[in-house]
């Protein structure tokens, strides 16, 4: 099975991962085609963090998922993605991470595609099934990244202004700023 991040989405997670000194996570869009899984249109809901968790605003996730339904016409039912940073630790989940999957697999029905990055780039994949029964497929890789990820990268780390980092949300955290990017 394929599975591709284009070269946006894929800067857009660099960024966070180097920018968020704490853990972060992001949520997107994940469309079935004939040749595998396209994750698309990640976005940062409302979260607090810690140095070593997250948890996300459902009320916040609600939100930007009924403002992309208004403005581009995306299911909810296809926010099938979810990826979080594990700052300078190794990618690999933990049992907290292991849980949110099920939590989130309760929310998104039978499939969720689970990414963790660490600051040096290094991640783990991962789908989970739910029915007819719980199966994890683990040790998945995306599909190389195209040429133009050096370019992404770049415009990402250029969008200094909060407001124009997709919305960027409130970071919640000991010791952190109310927005920490």
């Amino acid at each position: 099975m394929k599975i591709t991040l284009p070269a946006e989405e894929w800067a857009f997670l660099v960024a966070l991962v180097q920018r968020i000194k704490t853990e972060s996570a992001a949520l997107g869009y994940v469309t079935v085609t004939e040749e595998g899984l396209v994750v698309h249109d990640l976005f940062v809901p409302e979260q607090e963090v810690t140095g070593a968790t997250f948890e996300m605003d459902k009320t916040s996730v609600g939100k930007i998922a009924e403002e992309n339904r208004v403005k581009k016409g995306l299911d909810i039912g296809d926010i099938r993605f979810q990826w979080h940073s594990h700052g300078t630790m190794s990618p690999g989940p933990s049992s907290v991470d292991a849980g949110n999957v099920v939590d989130l697999l309760s929310c998104s029905g039978t499939w969720l595609l689970t990414m963790i990055m660490n600051r040096s780039l290094e991640y783990t994949l991962q789908l989970d099934v739910l029915k007819p029964h719980h199966a994890r497929i683990t040790g998945l890789q995306l599909d190389s990244r195209d040429s133009r990820v050096e370019e992404a990268i770049r415009r990402v780390h250029e969008e200094r202004r909060v407001g124009d980092w997709r919305g960027a949300p409130r970071m919640l955290g000991t010791g952190f700023g109310e927005y920490y990017l």
